[in-house]
């Protein structure tokens, strides 16, 4: 788009003058370019105030052909900022994927050696209670054969009183004692 005070007028170019942003230029002759990218204007190439006369249609083709690899230039470097964005991201987030994976690793060392301690702690337990069930089956076996060995005898020594013996008190109480020995041999 060409604009001169020709076609725009003086009060338009007066606009365009404030629109300078206070850089004391006054606008003669504005020529715009839309910047292009895949069909999408992204910002407009302007050039402001020919030296000589106003611009023509041979400015316009030469601004034209400028635009095209600026608008690629400028989307290049904004695809940059964000390719770059993105990969300190993807940095950061790595970090701290290794942050929580040496975290991770050092609970499971801790869990590790944790259960390693409850593992031996719980074998020697094992042990332990292995040695006390033998002890207490070789007790037991013990105590088994000392209080049978005088209750048979008590028990023998009994029948041949019953049978030597004609008092049927004495026998009586024999029967007695035999019954409550052959109880006491079917409790050990």
């Amino acid at each position: 788009m060409i604009v001169d005070h020709e076609s725009f007028g003086q009060a338009g170019l007066a606009a365009l003058t404030l629109g300078l942003g206070g850089t004391g230029l006054l606008a003669v002759s504005l020529l715009g370019v839309p910047l292009r990218v895949r069909g999408q204007v992204i910002g407009v190439l302007e050039v402001v105030n020919k030296l000589e006369g106003n611009f023509g249609t041979d400015d316009l083709s030469l601004v034209e052909m400028l635009a095209a690899p600026a608008a690629i230039a400028i989307e290049n470097a904004r695809l940059y900022e964000e390719a770059r964005q993105e990969i300190s991201e993807r940095v950061r987030a790595e970090e701290e994927l290794k942050e929580h994976r040496d975290h991770l690793e050092e609970l499971v060392r801790e869990r590790t050696a944790e259960l390693t301690v409850a593992k031996d702690a719980a074998e020697k337990a094992r042990r332990l209670a292995e040695a006390a069930d033998r002890a207490k089956s070789a007790f037991l076996a013990s105590a088994s054969h000392e209080l049978r060995t005088p209750l048979n005898a008590i028990l023998g020594y009994a029948q041949i009183l019953k049978r030597r013996s004609l008092d049927p008190e004495i026998i009586d109480g024999l029967n007695i004692v035999q019954r409550s020995g052959e109880h006491l041999l079917t409790l050990i």
